[in-house]
């Protein structure tokens, strides 16, 4: 069984930034065999299904490294870029007492 901590709030950011997030991850999860203590996978959708942040930078983009809320390390994030379409969605999972919770 795989449960929601929305007591994360990575985990309540993203479900509140992607309205169709857990539909997404049930359709992930039902095609994967989830074994382990914590299991982290990327699957590619075949289609878009949001966007990301994560883009290549090059020598003229400015940089910066900021510490997000509620992290101990730093980020690095490029300033004046917009998010990207993205066909990969993340999934992670961490194994609890007989259940993984999202």
């Amino acid at each position: 069984m795989v449960y929601i901590d929305y007591g994360n709030t990575n985990v309540t950011f993203h479900i509140r930034e992607t309205s169709n997030l857990l539909e997404l991850v049930e359709e992930v999860i039902e095609q994967t065999d989830i074994s382990g203590e914590k299991v982290v996978f990327e699957t590619d959708m075949g289609r878009v299904v949001g966007t990301t942040t994560l883009v290549e930078t090059t020598g003229r983009d400015e940089i910066v490294y900021a510490k997000r809320k509620e992290r101990n390390a730093y980020s690095r994030f490029v300033k004046h870029r917009e998010a990207v379409p993205s066909q990969y969605i993340v999934v992670a999972l961490n194994y609890i007492a007989g259940d993984y919770f999202l």
